[in-house]
């Protein structure tokens, strides 16, 4: 758990896989990313424009499709008419850790577990959406 639980990081495009396996993420720029923050799955909150959204956030190598390390947020109330912008900054605060970062045989073994890692993260974080 970082020492600072919110910091701000600006949107940068990603590789478009959360939106193929039907759950779209934000993607921070790493440089954005505090040191202290763990490779991991995490319950968080994402601020954009004053509006805040309870999220799901990966942060670590993508082993199933073989990519590099990012830092993910699926927000858990997404809406298509929310206006987001690579390039634009949002503030991120750190729930709590989920768990690591794992390797999956399947992209449909990667995306039952992150429905149950969303499922979690709402529990945490009290979501009734």
């Amino acid at each position: 758990m970082p020492n600072q639980p919110f910091f701000t990081g600006r949107i940068i495009k990603g590789s478009g896989k959360g939106s193929t396996l039907g759950i779209p993420t934000l993607n921070l720029d790493l440089a954005d990313i505090p040191s202290d923050v763990e490779e991991g799955i995490y319950a968080a909150r994402v601020v954009i424009a004053d509006k805040s959204f309870d999220a799901a956030v990966h942060y670590g190598e993508r082993p199933v499709h073989g990519l590099p390390r990012s830092f993910e947020a699926h927000l858990l109330t997404w809406n298509e008419e929310l206006s987001i912008r690579n390039e634009e900054y949002v503030s991120i605060e750190i729930v709590k850790r989920l768990r690591d970062v794992r390797n999956f045989e399947t992209e449909e073994e990667l995306k039952n577990q992150i429905e149950r890692d969303i499922e979690e993260v709402k529990e945490i974080l009290n979501t009734s959406c």
